[in-house]
Parts: structure tokens; C-alpha cells; sequence
């Protein structure tokens, strides 16, 4: 029988409860937050000194008993932990951490927030756990929910996108790199991916501007009854080119669709996948040799990319001009990826 310590426990009850007193004000907290407010979402740790909300005289003082807590624990679930950063205050802080969720080998793949706040995180099984299936957690109101993903292979793994108009697609891929990149339809409720047959348009808020409108001179009168007649839209794809291993698809609200190439030597550049314009990624003068774990889109249309050079820990926050390719580091964010609050 595996033995639990009373301040495991307590840990375990404390971790339990906050979700419950704080995940339903999130939506809330980032809403009267002023300015651009990206979140970061990483597992937590299995166990951590919780002193300040433990009473001392509840800890076991046994050498023993612990000991024998820490090697049980080798495949205890660990929770979900949701952090915040506010671009105009450059603060960061902890949002909440759910109730220990995720399995032994399951990582974070994806995260994204739905059109009603729900903050959305995928996860996949690593190669040595093919066993389990990918799953969808979401923080809704008072509650976590979990649920497999359907859909999606054991040896595939389901990136998330928001989308201008509120709602969530993903790209699904094999784990080792092969095959297509499918775009699917994320039902969150029930955790059902379903590939779009065909691309679809979904509305945005700006005007999209490409390359080949802008060499199209139309009247100011016209150009006024074409805006009051038709609500933009942006095309979404339903597959990836298979020759192009596109990371961290964002679709911002003017419609324009951005991306990640990284090659083998780990030279990263940024794709504008509407306009086919390819910039490299440059940091202090020299080019971006790692790739990256995230990328959003603001409501104003600025990129903001997470990620580290090679051999550098923490990740970092920075702002990505999208025509230049510069990056402008912010602060120190160390998650598994991030997503854009509403």
C-alpha cells in the first residue's frame, strides 16, 4: 500500500481547492487587466514546500515515511500550472495551479483560450508511453475537465490555434516529423478533432491586405460599398504543405498567418503563409538557432514569440517584428507554450 504523508495531502487538498476558489475568476481578472496579457502554461511539480499554507505541526517528521513518500511518487500525476504575463506592466505572476492531472510522460502540446475564456491545453504521451492517449484539460468556470482526444493517433500529437473569431483549430502530426499536417476542427466540450475536408473562411476583424490586392487600384467609393456588403474573412487550410514543417501557426485578426521554419542547423525564420514573405529571425545581430515553443498574435497584430538560444534557460518572452524579423527580448517566461488571454 503506497503510503502519503499528511503534508503530501495537504498539499494535494490545498492544490485541489485553489483551482476551485480560483480558476473561475480568471476569465474576470484577465478582462479588467488593461493591455496585451499572454499566458504561459507548464506542468508543475510533483511535490513542493508549501510552508506558508501548511501548519508545521501537520508534517511529518519521520526521515523514514518521507523517504518512502518520494520514492512512491516516481509516477505521481503532476498539476497543470497557468502564469501571466502583461506586456505594458511587464509583471508576471501565477494564475492558478489545478489539482495534480497529468500523467507520468504526458506533456503539454498546445493551449488556447475559447471564445467564452475557457483556457484549453492539449497534451501527448511521450514515445516510451504509447499507450496512453492525447487528452484536452479545461479550466472551465469552477471546474477542470479531462478528456480523451479523439481523432488523433497515440504516435500523433495536437497543437492548438485560436482563431480571429473565437474558436480553436490544431494542427495534428506525427511525433517524428513524417507525413502531413492536418488542420482540425477542436471541439473542447467533447474533445473531438475533426479534419476540415475542405478550407474554410473564418471572420476577422481587420481588413486582410495581401500582395496582390495592393496592386489592384479600385475607387474610394467602391472600395466603401465592398467593406458595408462583405465582412472579411480569412482562409483556413485544411492540410499543411507537406513539404514545409510549419511550427507555432497563428492567425491574426487582419488574417494574415504566420509561422516557424526551422532547419537542421536550427536557423529559424518567420513565414507570413498568406503573402509567401520569408524573414530570418535575428537576435542581437546574429541569427535565431533554436526554433520556438510558442507564438500569438495581439489584437493590435504585433507577434510575440517564447523560446531560448541554444544551451539558455529560461525561455524568454519576446516581441517578433513580423516585416524585419527582429526579436525584442522581454522577460524571463519558463513554460511549456503560450496563448493569447481574452
Amino acid at each position: 500500500m503506497e503510503l502519503i504523508s499528511r503534508r503530501r495531502f495537504g498539499q494535494i487538498a490545498i492544490a485541489s481547492g485553489a483551482v476551485v476558489a480560483i480558476s473561475g475568476l480568471i476569465g474576470k481578472s484577465i478582462a479588467q487587466t488593461p493591455g496585451v496579457v499572454i499566458l504561459g502554461v507548464s506542468p508543475g511539480t510533483v511535490s513542493s514546500d508549501s510552508s506558508d499554507t501548511v501548519d508545521s505541526d501537520d508534517v511529518v517528521d519521520s526521515e523514514a515515511e518521507e523517504n518512502s513518500v518520494v520514492e512512491n511518487d516516481s509516477n505521481a500525476k503532476k498539476p497543470v500550472v497557468i502564469q501571466s504575463y502583461n506586456v505594458s506592466t511587464g509583471q508576471t505572476s501565477t494564475v492558478t495551479t489545478t489539482q495534480p492531472i497529468l500523467e507520468k510522460g504526458e506533456l503539454v502540446s498546445g493551449f488556447a483560450v475559447s471564445k467564452s475564456g475557457e483556457l484549453v491545453v492539449s497534451t501527448s504521451p511521450i514515445a516510451a508511453e504509447k499507450n496512453s492517449s492525447n487528452r484536452l484539460v479545461t479550466l472551465k468556470g469552477n471546474s477542470v475537465e479531462t478528456k480523451e482526444v479523439s481523432g488523433v493517433a497515440k504516435d500523433e500529437s495536437l497543437d492548438l490555434i485560436e482563431l480571429p473569431d473565437g474558436s480553436i483549430s490544431g494542427v495534428v502530426k506525427k511525433e517524428d516529423g513524417t507525413g502531413s499536417r492536418r488542420i482540425v476542427d477542436v471541439d473542447s466540450e467533447s474533445g473531438a478533432v475533426q479534419k476540415k475536408n475542405t478550407p474554410t473562411k473564418v471572420p476577422i476583424t481587420g481588413k486582410l491586405e495581401t500582395s496582390s490586392s495592393r496592386t489592384i487600384a479600385k475607387s474610394e467609393a467602391n472600395t466603401q460599398v465592398l467593406e458595408a456588403e462583405a465582412t472579411p474573412t480569412v482562409e483556413i487550410p485544411n492540410e499543411l504543405p507537406s513539404d514545409k514543417e510549419y511550427k507555432n501557426v497563428v492567425v491574426c485578426d487582419d488574417g494574415n498567418r504566420y509561422a516557424f521554419l526551422t532547419d537542421f542547423q536550427g536557423d529559424t525564420s518567420l513565414v507570413n503563409i498568406t503573402t509567401g514573405k520569408t524573414v530570418p529571425v535575428t537576435f542581437e545581430g546574429a541569427v535565431w538557432n533554436n526554433g520556438f515553443s510558442g507564438l500569438v498574435c495581439a489584437p493590435d497584430n504585433k507577434l510575440y514569440a517564447l523560446g531560448g538560444r541554444r544551451y539558455e534557460t529560461p525561455k524568454f518572452l519576446h516581441q517578433l517584428d513580423k516585416e524585419t524579423g527582429n526579436l525584442k527580448r522581454l522577460a524571463p517566461f519558463d513554460v511549456a507554450t503560450i496563448a493569447l488571454g481574452k
